[in-house]
């Protein structure tokens, strides 16, 4: 099947194929299944279709920057930093979409977690030195011309996505609507309604937080250093209060019924960039199948 036909039956299958000059619906989308949830893993959204996959991302951001120090070396410059591919990637798609959901992380508290599943930062691309005014203005396109040669409209790593096949951010415009998706579910009236059925049981076991971010962010836990035994405990008791009343589960079948509303709204727009994101890998898979692109 052809990479189109591909696109357009996941688009039916996340939410139909309205038009985008379709007034936005009133009143929240029904819900699906609502799924129980107790690790981040598990959380998967609509609109993570529309966004490559972190290895995919890799491969195209180094192929594109390949082609950028090209362009950068017709100049006679270079670009000290470079872009490193990771040497794993994790599972987690949306670590601390919910706040701390795991009963296997309550032992970290309401601390930063460097797990092995990948909740740590991104491999940190490689700098041989601080970029010249110079390099940073042909490289982001600050300058129009350099030694009178023109510069690329936007420079030349705009100029290594054309080459790739694209200019957009790789991932526009799914975190634009992941993010309005987020803020309409934290309206829904059926997210207060679990909230308060949290932190009802939160009462019960002796803790008086209203939501989880007041739990995670109480002052007794932004102190330097390990977990107090009052902070996991605290931990624990609300994870338990997320297990009993599907927190998660609910807030991310929530989250979802408004995500797939946007994909039927903004078809085009997701059907376009996801057509881009395939030529931009293919294009990528070729470049580092010929050269070695961390090389130059």
């Amino acid at each position: 099947m052809r990479p189109a036909a591909c696109l357009m039956l996941a688009l039916l299958l996340l939410g139909g194929c309205s038009d985008e000059t379709r007034p936005p619906d009133d009143g929240p989308p029904p819900l699906g299944s609502v799924s129980v949830i107790t690790k981040d893993s598990e959380i998967r959204l609509p609109l993570d279709y529309f966004s490559p996959h972190p290895r995919d991302a890799d491969d195209i951001v180094r192929a594109e920057e390949y082609r950028a120090r090209e362009c950068m070396r017709g100049f006679g410059l270079t670009y000290p930093i470079r872009p490193q591919k990771q040497a794993s990637y994790p599972g987690v798609v949306h670590p601390g979409l919910f706040g701390l959901i795991d009963p296997g992380l309550v032992k970290h508290g309401y601390g930063p977690v460097l797990a092995p599943d990948g909740w740590d930062e991104p491999t940190t691309p490689v700098q041989s030195r601080p970029p010249s005014a110079v390099e940073d203005a042909v490289w982001t396109g600050k300058l129009t011309e350099y030694e009178g040669d023109k510069v690329p409209q936007g420079g030349c790593l705009a100029e290594g996505r054309r080459k790739l096949g694209g200019t957009a951010d790789l991932y526009w415009p799914k975190n634009e609507l992941q993010a309005e998706a987020v803020k309409l579910a934290e309206k829904d009236p059926r997210t207060a309604d679990v909230t308060r059925s949290w932190s009802a049981c939160m009462k019960d076991a002796g803790y008086a937080y209203a939501s989880p971010g007041d739990a995670a962010s109480d002052a007794r836990w932004l102190v330097p250093g390990p977990p107090s035994p009052a902070e996991v405990s605290a931990a624990a008791a609300d994870v338990g209060c997320k297990t009993q009343v599907n927190y998660a589960g609910m807030r991310t079948a929530i989250l979802t019924a408004y995500e797939r509303r946007l994909v039927r709204l903004h078809k085009a727009r997701l059907t376009t960039h996801k057509l881009e994101l395939t030529k931009r890998l293919r294009h990528a898979e070729e470049l580092i199948s010929r050269v070695d692109v961390d090389a130059l």
